[in-house]
């Protein structure tokens, strides 16, 4: 009702002090009054309802207080009502029995502990088991540390058992974790070296096999870097074979907390590549950070090249995402045309090989009567592309539709010429991160709107234009 878990908690106290309530009464106030705190949080992401991606991520950070809560709260409740219930339950014979199958012979409770684990896969459950009996008082420490032992010992078979379902390295990697608990010797650093795919991702595919008019089914989801294995895949005899990029790329995102640049960055990440940024605010930068995003802090408006430089120097491709929308006129030159301009000859001074600017299609809405500043966005883009292709940098310009939000669909029309309609953003930061990794597709414009063909079949239609 208050909204104050200290409100309540000090109450308590009070009480307490006063003599008005014991300590064991006091303690459910406690713990309820944690519980109940947990309802703030999730009124303040009620706040974000309407605004279907801020309450996503507003209902996810209120959920952490709550989970928090709700599970000390179980974990209190139910260690106390266990410990009243052995009690209870280990009396008289029950608990002599226990005793001497556990603490007869070190070695015997040794083997039992051993034999436990195989059976159960895993020594926790064997060693977690026990623990409550200590807290008892049933089973001493000394009683547990040779059950311990054997647990330890029984999770080795766990790791060979597993070692025999694949082959080759990780086999050797399953045996090697049984050698270091045998001999408390263990490697974790081999482990890590172990293959983290099995399968292949769109970060490095293979392209679809169309002969025979047949598409691959992997082509109709969305176009993702969550592993979608490719079921059929051109030969190395094929132009279109082991040509793509792998992971590992550093991108670095001119834009990257507007709604396109922030579906790009997520898009890199899940390719394991690096993605930095620029922002023009440190706080803008914070839940980026938990991402594992750098980001450097510095207006696109106000900064010079040089200094733009010593940002982006180490980048393997420079994506301009920033924009305007069509508002003030100083602020569209700015950011929309010197923006790139700046951006460009940053690109140089630093050595970056590759820039891709996201634009607009030139002749959107020439059916309607628009505003003089909105004619000047158009017009201030169209300049921003002929400053990019006018470099010497490896340059792409894409120009999506009238962007939309909602789920990302995999289906686009993607080309040279397309009709201006609606495209999704997750649509285009899909779109636009393949294309980041597909370098053969270069010095062209592309135009991208919603339609029915696969992401990726519209990728590699496009690629076979390129190289025909």
């Amino acid at each position: 009702m208050i909204q104050s878990s200290t409100t309540t908690t000090a109450i308590a106290v009070t009480a307490v002090g006063t003599r008005a309530l014991s300590i064991q009464g006091a303690i459910p106030v406690v713990l309820g009054a944690n519980g109940g705190t947990t309802v703030t949080t999730t009124l303040v992401a009620l706040t974000f309802l309407r605004q279907r991606e801020e309450f996503r991520r507003a209902l996810g950070a209120s959920s952490i207080h709550d989970f928090y809560n709700w599970l000390a709260l179980l974990i209190l409740v139910a260690v106390k009502y266990l410990g009243s219930l052995l009690k209870l339950l280990m009396v008289g014979r029950a608990r002599d029995v226990l005793t001497r199958a556990v603490g007869r012979n070190q070695y015997l409770a040794m083997a039992s502990g051993m034999g436990v684990t195989v059976l159960t896969q895993s020594s926790t459950i064997t060693t977690s088991v026990l623990v409550p009996f200590a807290g008892a008082g049933i089973l001493s420490p000394k009683q547990i540390y040779p059950v311990t032992v054997g647990a330890n010992l029984g999770t080795t078979f766990t790791v060979v058992f597993a070692a025999f379902a694949p082959v080759g390295q990780d086999a050797q990697i399953g045996l090697q974790a049984a050698f270091g608990n045998v001999t408390e010797r263990s490697h974790p650093d081999e482990a890590r070296r172990r293959p983290r795919r099995q399968g292949l991702t769109v970060c490095s595919w293979s392209w679809p096999d169309h002969d025979g008019g047949k598409e691959d089914s992997a082509s109709d989801a969305p176009a993702r870097c969550a592993g979608v294995p490719s079921t059929s895949a051109r030969g190395p005899s094929s132009p279109l074979h082991g040509k793509a990029t792998d992971v590992g790329m550093d991108v670095f995102i001119i834009g990257i907390t507007g709604r396109i640049g922030r579906l790009l960055a997520g898009e890199l990440r899940d390719c394991d590549d690096t993605v930095r940024g620029l922002v023009r605010r440190g706080p803008d930068g914070a839940d980026l950070a938990v991402d594992g995003i750098r980001t450097y802090v510095g207006d696109i408006a106000t900064l010079t090249s040089p200094e733009l430089a010593d940002a982006v120097r180490g980048a393997d491709v420079i994506v301009f995402t920033a924009g305007s929308n069509g508002g003030a006129r100083n602020v569209t030159e700015a950011v929309d045309l010197h923006g790139v301009e700046k951006a460009v000859e940053a690109g140089r001074l630093a050595g970056v090989p590759r820039f891709a600017l996201v634009s607009v299609f030139p002749e959107a809405w020439r059916e309607r009567d628009l505003p003089e500043d909105e004619e000047y966005y158009f017009a201030a883009k169209k300049d921003a592309e002929v400053a990019l292709t006018h470099s010497d940098l490896d340059w792409l310009v894409l120009r999506p539709s009238l962007l939309t939000d909602g789920p990302v669909t995999g289906r686009v029309s993607l080309g040279p010429a397309e009709r201006h309609g609606q495209i999704g953003r997750r649509d285009v930061a899909v779109t636009l991160a393949l294309l980041l990794h597909e370098p053969r597709i270069h010095r062209t414009i592309l135009e991208l709107n919603e339609g029915s063909t696969p992401t990726r079949s519209a990728i590699e239609r496009c690629l076979r234009s390129v190289a025909d």
